[in-house]
């Protein structure tokens, strides 16, 4: 079972805090963007935009300056919100892949006739037994290539 991390050590903050500064307001410029409310007249000037700066700027420098608080608080809210967005597309990209990908290529293998496996019932043979030739010498194995 996946497990989020809402106390991360000293490492993974100082981490997140550093990518905070542009992370941060690359978040509110997609929200803003996404959402209609973006022109190109207000700029970077955005009120959500300056938000994002200072939030960028005070969590790192409240986090360099020995008070972490801001910046656990913004790693647990922002991990919160992105844990349930990433366990959804992950199954979904899963489910996508296998009823797109793999479920076409089994039916146009059953609808040939391929069978790769030698698993077809076949009445006539009296073994299904595969020889395969004599035993490779244990030195062979520190041999791969």
């Amino acid at each position: 079972m996946l497990k989020i991390n809402l106390r991360p050590e000293a490492r993974a903050l100082q981490q997140f805090a550093w990518f905070g500064l542009v992370g941060l307001p690359l978040i509110a410029f997609a929200v803003l963007k996404f959402s209609g409310l973006w022109s190109w007249s207000e700029s970077w000037t955005h009120p959500a935009m300056l938000t994002a700066y200072g939030l960028a700027a005070g969590q790192l420098l409240l986090l360099l300056a020995g008070v972490p608080l801001l910046a656990q608080w913004l790693y647990a809210g922002l991990m919160v919100v992105a844990f349930p967005i990433g366990f959804v597309l992950s199954h979904v990209l899963m489910a996508a892949i296998y009823y797109l990908v793999i479920t076409p290529i089994g039916l146009c293998f059953k609808v040939i006739g391929r069978d790769a496996m030698g698993r077809k019932f076949e009445p006539a043979k009296s073994s299904y037994w595969h020889d395969r030739g004599p035993a490779r010498s244990p030195a062979s194995y520190f041999k791969l290539y």
